[in-house]
């Protein structure tokens, strides 16, 4: 095949996901070009999305930029400091004013969520691109690359709408192995470094995968001395990536005393400071020329003395980011939010999705190696190995964790599958059977994945979903003011459903499905496992709520909510009639005032 027909099916490959994300974000764009007037509910059915655009909303009003506080949340007694920082707002705010000024804010906000999320994707899909050519510069590999996000979890976080930090996140992961896929000179050590500060930046869970993009560099800086310059890069850069972050989100002169353990604060920015002060030692001329043994022994007095340092410090650094959360939400909270379980206890449906390509590659990966001769691709093989068995440790702590899981495997499986298949790049009119060997095998995979997982199919409860997307639906239209009137009321409604109430509504919630809520989430759970409506009233009145909003199937028996309807409940609550729903199945929320 010459250069000009790989050329021309090198830009073909782009048609699929463009034409994908571009179909999706015109038919979303029609949608909400419409609001309030709604068909179906606004997905996705996650609060993070409402309450990321909330405070999206109160970044552009004009308030303290360093203020963090979810005005409308907590109710009464105030405000709580979200630990969620500000790049993500940064590229809202950036997509927000590339919308007609002349639509209304929430129009403009909702309109901005349509269109960066694909933006994200399509730059994350340009970014495994050219990590698949470093790996393995073959037109096939490119297309195996297509077909695999198809069928991949990674997906699910670029789709219009989706516009919390994981895609951003996901994105950044990628550009880190793409870099990694080549030994790093000073420039792509830097672009590694900084990288890596923005997604500690971002989340601390980016310390995870930092320190596992550390540990390849490092041993690779140990058996080639020459390499730990560029090692020494990668960490400052990110130092100074992550002081820089802390400098935006913290006021200079609470910088020092600021020291949360579940948001970028001094207490990491330090530790990086640590860590690449060690490695600049660590490149100095004396050690480099040490043989490896003395090297290995350095490298781990140099990384005892960092660590010894950070807990000096900081002692609950060691207790991780929950340090400071109440004990509510690590015992009981996390325990029914189902992206905070380990992997083993998702359904197994769920489990067969999120590894059959991980696992499918590490397995290639691992009988390719012993017929690989080639140093620099063996390299490549390994840097990947690692890091499918670090994302995967990461997953199996939290189920959630997927997506730094899935481009590891995508580059693995899209690069080896045509290797393996001995896919011709000559003569191909000649050896057809041959180009549709890696596709095949694919289609393979995914029949026999398909084959085991129908007997696991796992089906929640629909009638469920349909009340909840009712909820979110009664929300998302408006509904509410239409009732119960424009003032600041205080709304009970499920945690599920509370990022929507504060975004689409003027009302204040108890809690949202937040981990610093913990007062308001333990008030929440009484509320709903309360037995007599009595003491539920109890409650409500110390939470000053004034309405209520619930779908009583949610809760079982004996919970005092399980059975209210209009017709059946307490008579300190009053029917308010009117709801519009969709057209599905199963109960419907119900609407009180509270008297």
């Amino acid at each position: 095949m010459n250069k000009a027909k790989k050329s021309i099916w090198r830009w073909l490959v782009w048609l699929v996901p463009v034409g994908v994300l571009l179909q999706a974000a015109l038919a979303r764009q029609g949608v909400v070009l419409n609001f309030p007037e709604l068909l179906y509910e606004l997905g996705p059915a996650d609060s993070d999305i409402w309450l990321r655009l909330q405070q999206v909303r109160q970044f552009l009003s004009g308030g303290d930029f360093f203020d963090h506080t979810v005005r409308n949340t907590n109710a009464p007694e105030g405000g709580i400091s979200i630990h969620w920082t500000r790049p993500m707002d940064f590229l809202l705010s950036l997509f927000y004013f590339l919308t007609p000024a002349g639509l209304a804010e929430t129009t403009r906000l909702l309109l901005a969520s349509v269109w960066l999320p694909p933006v994200l994707g399509l730059t994350c899909f340009g970014v495994l691109l050219k990590a698949v050519r470093q790996r393995f510069d073959n037109v096939h590999a490119l297309w195996m690359l297509v077909l695999l996000l198809a069928a991949s979890p990674l997906s699910s976080y670029f789709p219009p709408g989706e516009s919390d930090h994981h895609g951003l996140l996901a994105l950044l992961w990628c550009g880190i192995i793409c870099l990694l896929m080549r030994p790093l000179t000073n420039r792509t050590a830097w672009i590694t470094g900084i990288l890596s500060g923005l997604m500690i930046w971002i989340s601390t869970e980016g310390l995870m995968i930092y320190l596992l993009t550390l540990y390849i560099l490092g041993v690779a800086a140990l058996k080639r001395p020459e390499e730990m310059r560029t090692f020494f890069y990668v960490t400052l850069s990110a130092a100074l990536t992550t002081a820089l972050g802390l400098m935006i989100e913290v006021p200079p002169q609470n910088i020092f005393s600021f020291q949360m353990n579940d948001t970028l604060s001094i207490v990491y920015v330090m530790l990086l400071a640590l860590i690449a002060a060690g490695t600049c030692l660590m490149s100095c001329p004396a050690v480099t020329r040490l043989p490896l043994e003395r090297r290995a022994f350095w490298a781990v007095m140099a990384a005892t003395c960092v660590l010894a340092i950070e807990l000096l410090l900081f002692p609950r650094v060691a207790q991780g980011p929950l340090a400071d959360a109440d004990p509510f939400i690590t015992h009981e909270f996390f325990a029914r939010v189902m992206e905070s379980k380990p992997l083993s206890a998702q359904p197994w449906v769920i489990i067969l999705q999120h590894i059959w390509q991980p696992a499918l590659a590490f397995i290639l990966l691992c009988m390719t190696w012993r017929r690989e001769h080639r140093t620099s691709r063996k390299r490549q093989m390994l840097t990947l190995a690692v890091m499918l068995a670090g994302a995967f440790a990461m997953t199996l702590a939290q189920g959630r964790w997927t997506y730094y899981l899935q481009p590891p495997a995508l580059i693995a499986l899209a690069t080896i599958l045509p290797v393996w298949s001995r896919a011709a790049t000559k003569r191909w009119a000649r050896r057809l059977e041959r180009l549709l060997r890696p596709y095949l095998a694919l289609l393979a995979a995914g029949v026999i994945v398909m084959a085991i997982g129908i007997p696991l199919d796992y089906t929640p409860d629909q009638n469920l979903w349909n009340c909840q997307s009712q909820l979110r639906y009664v929300i998302q239209t408006q509904q509410l003011q239409k009732l119960l009137g424009d003032k600041p009321r205080i709304l009970y409604v499920p945690p599920e459903a509370g990022g929507d109430v504060l975004f689409f509504t003027p009302y204040r919630i108890i809690a949202g499905e937040y981990h610093r809520e913990g007062k308001g989430l333990k008030d929440l759970a009484e509320i709903e496992a309360a037995e007599k409506p009595e003491a539920a009233k109890i409650l409500l009145a110390a939470r000053k709520v004034d309405s209520l909003l619930a779908c009583p199937i949610f809760q079982k028996s004996p919970s005092w909510m399980h059975g209210l309807s209009p017709q059946q409940h307490p008579v300190w609550l009053t029917s308010v009639p009117g709801l519009r729903f969709m057209k599905l199945p199963g109960p419907k929320p119900v609407l009180f005032t509270v008297k």
